[in-house]
């Protein structure tokens, strides 16, 4: 994976959704239609490729999770995945506390330098 611009599509046992995140420095923002946010931080591996995210999952104003779960307002969770250096998109099961989604991240573009 490299520094960018993705889409994030996820499913779970309840239902499907998308979100859109930057990667850039080190740090990690998006969000999804929902109004859920996403806030992390990424490591670069020797070959400036990212190897590791870990995000903060924010719902401010309440959210039904895809795992069929609800969030309230103001609830989180943090999620962290590995990603396998020699790629730019991942397609990847993720447990989150209500269960496993399994989540789509496309690389879109770079950012303009």
């Amino acid at each position: 994976m490299y520094e960018g611009i993705y889409s994030v599509s996820y499913s779970g046992m309840q239902g499907m959704g998308s979100a859109m995140l930057v990667f850039q420095r080190g740090l990690i923002t998006g969000a999804d239609i929902g109004g859920v946010r996403y806030d992390g931080l990424y490591a670069l591996g020797d070959n400036k490729k990212i190897t590791a995210i870990r995000l903060k999952i924010s719902a401010p104003h309440g959210a039904k999770l895809v795992t069929g779960a609800t969030l309230e307002a103001g609830d989180t969770f943090n999620i962290q995945l590995s990603v396998p250096s020699f790629s730019s998109d991942v397609v990847a099961p993720v447990q989150i506390p209500s269960g496993t989604a399994n989540v789509e991240l496309r690389f879109l573009r770079a950012l303009a330098a």
